[in-house]
């Protein structure tokens, strides 16, 4: 078995409903809706004076969100999240920021 190999194996203990993720519901643009596990990473309120915006990341594994597009949803824990940005990756997983609220500011 190869180093890859290994490492392939072991997201399924990190990624595992019993241990460290849990399931959401992601849909991407034009597709049907699927249930994978996730790792939150973390939540946070960012409030500032042009914006107000939440925020949340989480890890995936690669293969389960493989080419993620703005505005593509994730549902957890009944609440829908929106994918923002991809923050980090490698060849196993990627850290997604994910923001629920936006409200623009109109500068004059």
């Amino acid at each position: 078995m190869t180093l890859k190999d290994q490492m392939t194996s072991d997201l399924s203990v990190f990624f595992n409903t019993d241990e460290f993720a849990e399931n959401v519901v992601y849909t991407a643009k034009d597709e049907f809706p699927v249930t994978i596990p996730v790792i939150p990473a973390d939540e946070e309120d960012i409030v500032g004076t042009e914006s107000s915006v939440e925020e949340m990341r989480i890890e995936v594994k690669a293969s389960d969100v493989p080419d993620p597009t703005y505005r593509d949803t994730f549902e957890v824990e009944g609440v829908t999240w929106y994918y923002a940005e991809t923050e980090k990756k490698d060849d196993y997983t990627k850290i997604l920021k994910l923001t629920r609220k936006e409200r623009p500011t109109f500068r004059r």
